[in-house]
């Protein structure tokens, strides 16, 4: 970014960045996450202990890890037609956005996988809380996927790759002898539906509330039965499980149509653009 602008014979780093906004993005949202390094150790001599993984320090490590995958899906977006094979493009994508799904899950949610008993402010939150931060987490991603990659199964494929690197992270784990969190929330089913559901719908905010709909109905009935049954956690009675699933469905309906809007911005077009074909 900065070899460019000088060959240009600009000497101010914010026309470098506004040059290629993706790689200037991807710079500061790097420095931002090597400062935020030191930064939690000055918070942990300040303040102790995190009470929480929603420390400032930690949210902004995960925002700018999370910065960082967005810009380069715009770059791959945008650079598409200059592949030479433009169908490797969409897998490169998946991939992105199942290492930022795994980053925000877990800043996310963390708190709820680890075994053993809840921390008390962990304990104190309502319980119907972790199937809504996980499926907000979860659905704007997955939307993400459904809207870059023009792929019909976008969002299963991505959900699985998520799984997979779940998977290999909890095996490292295990062999090398540390904390082992539980299996994330279960909602594969949820993006098997948001899969199925219909694009092509109007008025928009139809086809939003379908979508959140779809979504909701897959992502509660896997992961709420399974959350029932896990030990270590309050129990989540069915008036938790209605407020989960009433919350998801608001927030997921109001994600959507932020995650078109993004995907579209990534890709340098408008949102009401045509969705996936294949």
């Amino acid at each position: 970014v900065a070899q460019n602008g000088w060959r240009a014979g600009d000497n101010d780093p914010r026309q470098w960045v506004r040059g290629n906004p993706y790689l200037g993005a991807v710079a500061l949202a790097s420095l931002y996450s090597l400062l935020s390094i030191p930064g939690d150790a000055l918070w942990h001599a300040l303040y102790g202990i995190d009470l929480t993984a929603w420390s400032p320090p930690h949210l902004i490590l995960g925002l700018m890890s999370c910065t960082v995958m967005v810009c380069a899906l715009g770059l791959l977006a945008q650079a598409r037609p200059a592949f030479r094979r433009p169908g490797w493009v969409p897998a490169g994508m998946i991939a992105l956005l199942s290492l930022m799904l795994s980053v925000a899950y877990m800043i996310g949610v963390i708190e709820w996988e680890l075994p053993g008993a809840l921390d008390r402010l962990v304990a104190a939150r309502p319980i119907w809380f972790y199937p809504l931060v996980g499926g907000a987490i979860a659905f704007f991603t997955l939307m993400l996927a459904r809207r870059l990659t023009g792929w019909r199964w976008a969002a299963t494929l991505t959900a699985l790759a998520f799984y997979l690197l779940r998977a290999v992270i909890a095996a490292g784990l295990a062999l090398s002898g540390n904390v082992v969190p539980h299996v994330p929330l279960g909602f594969l089913l949820g993006a098997v539906a948001l899969d199925l559901a219909p694009e092509g719908m109007q008025p928009p905010a139809w086809r939003a509330l379908a979508q959140a709909a779809a979504f909701t109905v897959g992502d509660g009935w896997m992961a709420l039965p399974l959350l029932r049954v896990r030990v270590g956690l309050p129990t989540l009675s069915n008036g938790d499980m209605l407020l989960a699933a009433a919350s998801t469905l608001a927030v997921c309906a109001v994600l959507g149509p932020l995650a078109r809007a993004v995907a579209g911005r990534l890709e340098g077009r408008r949102a009401q653009s045509p969705g996936p074909v294949g």
